[in-house]
């Protein structure tokens, strides 16, 4: 179910106004958070589905390095925004179509770059 949804869903709809604004406080909101770990883009997110009990993970992305079928989602989705800034232990809802999907952080995890990257690890 996690990951149906994620792939199923990578972002319904164009993102309005408000859904980009909001996604744009939380980016800012992440520079100036000091404390604990918070999901940011890059961060692999392990969730799990609250109804089911189902668990996956994702990595955080910008929209142009989305791919959901590779378990990049993109913080402009429902889910992807809904999970930018949660902390470990979290909860968080994502409402498409009338239904109500909720779902826990579990854990949270800096992605390394790949070994051929030429970003210094």
């Amino acid at each position: 179910m996690v990951r149906k949804y994620a792939v199923r869903n990578p972002c319904c709809f164009p993102p309005g106004p408000g859904e980009i604004s909001a996604v744009l406080g939380k980016l800012e909101a992440l520079n100036h958070a000091g404390g604990e770990p918070r999901a940011s883009v890059g961060t692999i997110v392990w969730i799990e589905d609250l109804l089911s009990g189902e668990q996956g993970f994702f990595q955080l992305a910008w929209p142009d390095d989305a791919a959901p079928e590779q378990d990049r989602l993109s913080i402009l989705s429902p889910l992807g925004a809904a999970l930018l800034g949660a902390r470990c232990g979290d909860d968080v809802t994502v409402a498409l179509f009338g239904c109500r999907c909720d779902f826990r952080v579990l854990a949270l995890r800096e992605a390394r770059p790949p070994e051929d990257s030429a970003v210094p690890s």
